[in-house]
């Protein structure tokens, strides 16, 4: 066997390889439904009115808004924590580490308390539908592990 007819057919390989690899990816994204917020999830599964999603909106905003404020305590926290490593003081290190934990603990209730607010907006009927709601909320909010490159 001569070089080309072998350059030909490790070609005609890499062409089959690669049109086999386009179909498989072009057939598995046509099996997946489009991916919808949460907040197009919550709102219904909730069977929200559309008066309640206006409201529900306003409730995310609001939501959005404390938690964009608890986050940027908390970095600025964490910046005064790791800039501690030069001179390291004890007693500044644990104060900064112990209101770290509470603003921590401000996020959880900040969560916790926009879950209620959502709760007061919906109606006798929709009070079921949360409560199912909140069996999956943990699966809905949370996210999975990140995985680290080996270092």
């Amino acid at each position: 066997m001569n070089k080309t007819k072998l350059l030909v057919i490790i070609v005609l390989g890499l062409l089959a390889s690669n049109l086999v690899l386009v179909f498989y990816i072009y057939s598995a994204s046509g099996n997946r439904s489009p991916k919808r917020s949460k907040k197009e999830l919550i709102s219904k599964q909730l069977n929200f009115t559309q008066t309640q999603i206006r409201d529900y909106e306003e409730l995310i905003k609001q939501h959005r808004s404390d938690i964009n404020a608890t986050d940027l305590l908390i970095r600025q926290h964490k910046k005064q924590l790791y800039k501690g490593l030069i001179n390291h003081d004890q007693i500044q290190t644990d104060s900064i580490i112990n209101m770290l934990g509470q603003l921590q603990i401000r996020v959880e209730k900040i969560h916790y308390n926009h879950f209620l607010d959502i709760k007061s907006l919906c109606s006798e009927k929709q009070i079921d539908y949360f409560d199912h709601l909140t069996n999956e909320l943990d699966h809905l909010f949370t996210h999975p592990p990140r995985r680290h490159p080996d270092r």
